[in-house]
């Protein structure tokens, strides 16, 4: 299996070295659940964009919206379980981190990201 990155190529930052695809219904659904936690060197991808729970999680997580081409609409830090966060406008694709992998400045609204090798 191929291992892509995730890459802000506003800052020329790498933000995560193992990018997770959730791309089929079942890998969308169940997202991060079951897992005790994410390392800081990965990140899910989930392509179908829309509203992210954190019900029955057992970590908080830090989540990015992206429009189509990957630019960021939306950036929520440390969201604890138990939560709910709506999608935000234009927004298509959406970025999972460990809680807390955000707290910097190495993305903000309107960055450019690239997945790829």
């Amino acid at each position: 299996m191929k291992k892509l990155n995730l890459i802000n190529q506003s800052k020329n930052k790498k933000l995560a070295e193992h990018v997770l695809v959730a791309d089929t219904i079942f890998s969308q659904m169940k997202g991060l659940l079951g897992r005790k936690e994410l390392p800081h060197h990965e990140v899910l991808w989930i392509k179908a964009g829309g509203t992210i729970h954190t019900w029955f999680m057992n970590f908080p997580i830090d989540i990015v919206f992206v429009d189509k081409n990957l630019c960021v609409r939306a950036i929520h830090k440390n969201v604890k379980p138990w939560r709910i966060v709506f999608p935000t406008w234009k927004a298509k694709s959406v970025f999972e981190f460990t809680g807390g992998k955000l707290h910097d400045s190495s993305i903000t609204l309107g960055d450019q990201l690239y997945v790829g090798d």
